[in-house]
């Protein structure tokens, strides 16, 4: 052992060892952290760029979006899905919310189909700001029958307006910042 043959505490420790004990435990918890981190990167949502909802105040959606693999490709995998979202003023009751959303059923019955959303939710106080918001979610190892719901939203909004835009899908746990998928066709101007 790194101590010798000194006397360990409860926690494998030498008794006494202080700020060496304090080191090794943000160390531990440093290395765990990162060896759970997976980042994908990769937007697997196509033509991203066009799905920009508001600013509106009234509930609306976008048409869903596409993905750039089949639908068994998610089965069993962490994704981080995240969007900006700006808002002015806004402000609603019941549920009145900003964001996107994936619905995911199985072929499996006995699995219960799963939303995953991420929303900027507005209350009665009227409020502006700008922010990225992120999810993350693993999908179970389950035969996926199809995606239902795959869309931005404005709901509810009562005063004011808010824009969600720049919608990703990554594998990963972490969110990164918004690219286009690499299929979607980028067109350069020339003069």
């Amino acid at each position: 052992t790194i101590y010798g043959h000194q006397s360990l505490d409860e926690g494998g420790f030498p008794k006494n060892a202080g700020n060496a004990k304090v080191s090794q435990i943000l160390d531990l918890a440093q290395t765990q952290t990162l060896e759970n981190t997976h980042v994908g990167g990769r937007n697997l949502i196509k033509n991203s760029a066009k799905y920009s909802i508001g600013p509106t105040g009234i509930t609306s959606a976008t048409s869903a979006y596409s993905f750039t693999l089949a639908d068994q490709e998610f089965r069993g995998k962490t994704i981080t899905l995240s969007a900006d979202i700006e808002w002015n003023e806004a402000s609603g009751e019941d549920r009145a919310r900003a964001g996107t959303e994936i619905t995911i059923m199985f072929k499996d019955k006995t699995i219960a189909t799963k939303y995953i959303g991420v929303w900027k939710n507005f209350n009665t106080t009227q409020q502006s700001g700008k922010k990225r918001i992120t999810t993350t979610y693993t999908i179970p190892d389950a035969e996926i029958q199809g995606f239902g719901e795959r869309a931005l939203y404005v709901q509810r909004l009562t005063n004011g307006t808010a824009k969600v835009s720049n919608v990703k899908l990554e594998f990963g746990n972490v969110a990164t910042d918004w690219t286009p998928a690499p299929e979607d066709e980028i067109k350069s101007v020339t003069t």
